[in-house]
């Protein structure tokens, strides 16, 4: 056992002493070349340059070499870098054209409803506006079923709304309350078949008297015309206020032959379907 431990002593100290020569051998070598370069950079400088120039021709394709991986690293991250600015800024783009787009569409739905403001106001008749204050209602709701044609408002008694008051779309009659509630009414279009309106066709030597009436459609039907009258096309047909149901000289619509000339019907200037905001004639004494 003891001569074991010996030999495995010596084969330790050979391998020490071997590693310990080989070092020594290295810094020797290493020594000896820098001191070669630095004797030679003092002696000759052109043998300076060409050692260094050496040197560069060897080391530099190895640096490129180990160097490129980290190039195509940096150039990957940025190519990914740059493709999701790319995303956000599309992003952000798209955002902004749809807010542009719902700023566009809100423009030109204030301008049409400006500008059918503007025309209810310049077109109803100097004579109306001197007797009746004007309140002007939204349209809520439309409530019409088979048997009644009827839109919902939103004025009510609380804005001094009562019934039988006329509704005006543009300068045009498209129907009269008939139920009203505190902050709500509720319109008759002149479009119900229960609908029956004293009007006058204009345009000859004299007015025609005739009764307008709804016929559920868009085309309400003139009666009881003089059996011997021939009646054109466009003629203006206006409320006459007989009774005293509506106001005299209201706008309803035009004449308009039936194909087989059995019937005139009006063809409305104001068609109810299209009323979003309209007008409430309130006389003034009231």
């Amino acid at each position: 056992m003891q001569v074991r431990r010996r030999k495995l002593r010596k084969s330790f100290a050979r391998s020490i002493g071997m590693s310990t020569i080989q070092n020594q051998i290295g810094m020797a070598i290493f020594l000896i070349f820098a001191f070669v370069i630095l004797s030679a950079s003092i002696i000759s400088k052109d043998f300076s340059n060409f050692i260094r120039s050496s040197a560069m021709s060897v080391f530099m394709p190895v640096a490129e070499f180990v160097a490129s991986p980290v190039y195509a690293v940096r150039d990957g991250f940025d190519a990914v870098t740059d493709l999701s600015t790319l995303r956000a800024e599309n992003v952000a783009l798209k955002a902004e054209n749809e807010k542009l787009q719902k700023w566009y569409w809100a423009a030109q739905s204030l301008e049409k409803e400006n500008t059918r403001f503007e025309r209810m106001l310049n077109v109803i008749q100097t004579n109306i506006m001197e007797n009746y204050d004007i309140v002007t209602a939204q349209v809520l709701a439309d409530t019409s079923n088979e048997f009644v044609k009827s839109y919902m408002l939103s004025v009510g008694a609380s804005d001094g709304v009562e019934e039988g008051m006329a509704v005006l779309s543009g300068a045009h009659l498209i129907g009269r309350i008939i139920e009203v509630n505190e902050h709500t009414s509720r319109i008759m279009l002149v479009t119900d078949i229960s609908a029956k309106i004293p009007v006058l066709i204009e345009g000859g030597e004299e007015d025609i008297r005739a009764i307008m009436a709804g016929q559920n459609n868009d085309k309400p039907e003139l009666l009881y015309l003089p059996n011997d009258m021939v009646f054109e096309d466009g003629v203006s047909v206006v409320t006459s206020g007989h009774g005293g149901l509506l106001p005299a000289g209201l706008q309803v619509g035009m004449t308009k032959q039936t194909r087989n000339g059995e019937a005139l019907l009006v063809d409305l200037g104001e068609t109810p379907s299209s009323a979003h905001m309209v007008h409430i004639l309130k006389a003034k004494n009231k």
